[in-house]
């Protein structure tokens, strides 16, 4: 259980455009709740990143995520996609309710047209950021993360 806890300038050095960054990630969990918790100001510099999420889960059984208050998550500009709360595959059931999430911590912010979520359910991963994991996991029909085709002349 992840409760009553505060996330605050999380990846505030994060510069590097061959990774992503999650300020909260869960993995691999049979059974969980994220309750009462604040994530803000999560990778507000990463400008060059390949995106950024509040909180990623992935390959989760059940997880309850509650209560939780996210703003300030990505970058004013990015070029990478941004969700305030990322699930991705493969996972069993999840529950997301009661939640406040924000692109924006505050006044000083401009933010620009973005690929950006509050929350974001994906089929599979659009990349692989380099704090994800480097092992295959595989489903029912895919194996992630996808293998790629070398390039015919």
């Amino acid at each position: 259980m992840l409760r009553g806890n505060q996330f605050r300038r999380l990846g505030l050095l994060l510069e590097d455009a061959e990774r992503g960054f999650a300020g909260v990630q869960l993995m691999d969990v049979t059974r969980g709740d994220v309750l009462d918790n604040l994530i803000a100001d999560v990778a507000r510099e990463a400008a060059n990143s390949l995106g950024a999420d509040g909180l990623r889960a992935l390959a989760v059984g059940e997880l309850r995520i509650a209560g939780n208050r996210l703003h300030g998550i990505g970058p004013d500009r990015i070029g990478g996609p941004v969700a305030a709360i990322r699930l991705l595959p493969p996972f069993d059931r999840v529950a997301i309710d009661d939640n406040t999430l924000d692109r924006v911590s505050g006044p000083e912010q401009k933010p620009v047209m973005a690929q950006w979520w509050a929350l974001l359910v994906a089929i599979e991963p659009a990349v692989r950021p380099g704090n994800w994991p480097r092992r295959r996991a595989t489903t029912a029909s895919r194996t992630w993360p996808p293998r790629r085709k070398a390039p015919t002349c």
